[in-house]
């Protein structure tokens, strides 16, 4: 079993308002199917934002919205943004997904992908969970898409899913699930994208300087 802890934030009532407000004009579902209800969206952007701004993408300047500050990175809100979420300076691709629960996330609770956004060009996976009882978004670990598709669960539509405490739901669309004990630490994306961004600078540093001392020579 891959040893991980979930990396959690609080999530203010402010801040959830500032992401809803961007949902009633910003449409960001724009894959050919399945685009996720306002709520769906709403959910995924929470994890979206806080994966980002964990990562230390680029400009994500400080906003000073309603008494607090917030840092909302930009995101693409037209057109279709080719399934996924996040694009390191290497050229590394991240999807964010999140779901919400009423509980701590457990090794044994499952997080899914409708099988149709398989296709996307994507090299990891982040899974989170946004528990609507304690407004906090947990960043629980990630996966490459290799071991998604080698450890998840197919479950085709319709299936019937029984819950922990006893409760039912069916599956909507045909889903791939993978338990979160399979997921790998998230303290490794904590800076992740600041971090290549500077060794990418000292390497072309390095580059220049080399180029330079060829010249001299």
């Amino acid at each position: 079993m891959i040893q991980r802890e979930s990396i959690i934030y609080n999530i203010s009532e402010v801040y959830k308002q500032h992401v809803w407000e961007f949902t009633k004009d910003n449409n960001i579902g724009k894959r050919s199917h399945f685009n996720g209800t306002r709520e769906q969206q709403f959910v995924g952007l929470i994890g979206e934002y806080k994966v980002r701004e964990m990562m230390g993408m680029p400009g994500n300047e400080p906003l000073y919205y309603y008494g607090e500050w917030h840092s909302l990175p930009e995101i693409k809100s037209t057109g279709f943004d080719g399934g996924f979420d996040i694009e390191l300076i290497g050229g590394e691709r991240f999807d964010v997904k999140t779901m919400t629960r009423n509980v701590q996330v457990q090794d044994h609770h499952e997080h899914n992908i409708v099988a149709s956004q398989i296709k996307y060009n994507v090299d990891y996976y982040v899974f989170c969970s946004l528990n609507k009882n304690q407004n906090t978004l947990s960043v629980d670990g990630y996966v490459s898409k290799f071991e998604f598709l080698k450890w998840s669960k197919f479950h085709p539509s319709g299936e019937t899913i029984v819950r922990d405490n006893g409760s039912t739901f069916k599956i909507g669309p045909d889903t791939f699930s993978i338990e979160t004990r399979y997921l790998h630490d998230p303290q490794i994306l904590d800076g992740l994208a600041s971090t290549m961004a500077v060794w990418n600078e000292l390497n072309e540093g390095k580059l220049k300087h080399i180029n330079y001392e060829n010249q001299k020579r």
